[in-house]
């Protein structure tokens, strides 16, 4: 390499912290070159699509510049150095690695090209336009596995409940009394089951805050208007009158509602999931 071009990478996008480290580990000299390695410990930023959680996949990525990055140099990563770079091979990396609730997928070296509006003030400056910078990618997906555990099945669980009190309305004396259905048990009840939603929901938007909706929200959402329609239900079961509403929602025993539940509650989930997963296939392995 030519002498006034300088040996050394910068990294644009880390983070400003007095903790950041760029320093030279060794630094070995050949017949045909002169290899240098680089230790380094730096905090980058860069956002993340979350509006498929918990079946997010996302492309972790290391940006690098030459330390010179006005001048025209173009970072070219050795891949002979590994032992495979083959497509969805995950190189590069400590297998041992604690990747915290994540599965790395691939890894990868790509060149994105960039146009900036600006020359940083250099005359000349050779990067404005249609320059290539370097990435080292990391291809990530969510466990689902633990997300499963800790917010669908409290889901499934009010909404297998919100089901048995919808099982035991009744409108005969005896069974009533066997069951203790009444009115004010289930509104009691309902709301208790509201809470149980609640608190979840608030956990996962503090998980994802400042994002948009999520898919796994409108699960919940899902189930707020569940517990809506059979607090309704029950209500208009339990009112005394010969409207037409009356007379619909209690025929043969509320049986109804009782049949229709699990298969709305499950085509409303299909239809969510198609809208967020129908236009192109999701990126899951």
């Amino acid at each position: 390499m030519p002498e006034e071009v300088t040996r050394g990478f910068t990294l644009p996008e880390q983070v400003s912290s007095g903790d950041t480290v760029i320093e030279e580990a060794y630094r070995l000299a050949y017949a045909d070159g002169v290899v240098i390695g680089w230790y380094f410990d730096v905090t980058v930023r860069q956002p993340f699509d979350y509006s498929r959680y918990p079946l997010d996949r996302h492309d972790v990525w290391l940006r690098m510049w030459h330390a010179d990055f006005d001048r025209d140099v173009v970072l070219v990563p050795d891949l002979e150095a590994y032992d495979s770079t083959e497509q969805s091979e995950a190189f590069g990396h400590d297998p041992d690695i604690v990747p915290g609730g994540w599965r790395i997928n691939e890894t990868l070296f790509e060149y994105k090209v960039f146009n900036y509006d600006t020359d940083f003030g250099i005359p000349g400056y050779v990067g404005q336009t249609g320059f290539p910078d370097l990435y080292f990618t990391v291809v990530v997906s969510r466990g689902f596995v633990g997300a499963f555990v800790t917010t669908l099945v409290p889901l499934l669980v009010v909404a297998g409940l919100l089901f048995a009190m919808l099982m035991i309305t009744t409108a005969e004396p005896t069974r009533a009394a066997a069951f203790d259905f009444n009115t004010a048990g289930v509104i009691a009840t309902v709301s208790a089951l509201f809470f149980v939603v609640l608190l979840p929901h608030i956990e996962l938007r503090q998980l994802v805050t400042g994002t948009e909706m999520v898919y796994l929200e409108q699960f919940y959402f899902t189930l707020y208007l569940t517990i809506l329609a059979v607090t309704i239900n029950v209500y208009v079961f339990t009112t005394g009158g010969a409207s037409r509403l009356v007379t619909f929602v209690r025929y043969r025993d509320n049986l109804i509602a009782k049949v229709a539940f699990w298969p709305v509650i499950l085509a409303v989930l299909a239809l969510i999931t198609l809208g967020y997963f129908g236009g192109d296939s999701p990126r899951i392995q």
